[in-house]
């Protein structure tokens, strides 16, 4: 299928290396690209990977064009926006999927199931933590940005629509958090861009045991295992979003949606 990347930031150009392994990249446009071209193309898809504010209105003139549509996580700023977009794939009988790119960790695909196995008996306590330096203006705060991976990555564990989230700002530049925390009924979330360490990390304690993944190992009851994450996530989202497209896959638009609405109420 040939597609179209509009974005060319740091995340466009990191994304634009991957695109390559299951799509026809034709055209890769910029602000001043005219998108005219895109639309009236024979471009099937298009990768969105533009400031947030700006992603709903990219998203509805793709799909507007009957093409499927790859948005850089969140979807949008407004649930609202997020419901319309979900509602206007299905009119136009085109596929969305939002780049929650570690939910597509195959070690967190493997702990997953393990769990749901029983592998540590019912799950007490969640705590998940995402830090890193980040010394860019922020358009958007830190739960937006680093929080909403935080969401997708509990959502695989438990149903966001179980809990209630509270949030609790630590650190702001210009009025904007950079560093917070996420709290739910039996865990929180951890997130800064202020941490010059960084870390990735989820623990699990169940009812018979624990596990701990980080970025460079997984821990089951006290015995460690070098992890499968390599460099590949992103290339497994691209090719997610492909068998979406053909069928193979259910999108992640419905997970989306959850976490554009938590992050909302907050404000």
């Amino acid at each position: 299928m040939k597609a179209a990347l509009i974005g060319t930031g740091r995340w466009g150009k990191v994304l634009k290396g991957y695109i390559p392994e299951y799509f026809n990249l034709k055209y890769v446009a910029d602000s001043k690209f005219n998108k005219d071209i895109i639309w009236k193309s024979d471009v099937e898809v298009v990768f969105i990977t533009t400031p947030i504010e700006t992603h709903f209105d990219i998203a509805v003139d793709a799909m507007l064009h009957r093409k499927h549509v790859f948005i850089e996580k969140p979807i949008t700023p407004k649930k609202a926006q997020a419901d319309s977009l979900k509602q206007l794939a299905i009119d136009k009988e085109v596929n969305i999927v939002i780049d929650y790119t570690e939910t597509f960790s195959p070690s967190l695909q493997i702990i997953m199931h393990q769990i749901n196995s029983g592998l540590i008996g019912d799950i007490e306590n969640i705590e998940i933590t995402i830090k890193k330096k980040d010394n860019r203006n922020v358009g958007f705060d830190v739960y937006h940005i680093l929080g909403s991976h935080g969401l997708s990555m509990l959502s695989m564990f438990t149903p966001l629509q179980n809990h209630r989230f509270t949030f609790s700002d630590y650190i702001k530049r210009k009025d904007i958090c950079t560093t917070g925390v996420i709290e739910f009924e039996n865990g929180k979330i951890d997130v800064s861009l202020d941490s010059p360490i960084k870390e990735r990390s989820i623990t699990l304690q169940g009812s018979t045991g624990y596990v701990k993944y980080t970025s460079s190992q997984v821990t089951v009851n006290d015995r460690h295992y070098q992890i499968m994450d390599g460099n590949d996530n992103l290339l497994h989202t691209v090719k997610y979003f492909r068998d979406v497209i053909e069928g193979k896959a259910e999108s992640n638009i419905d997970m989306a949606c959850q976490i554009t609405n938590i992050l909302e109420r907050k404000v």
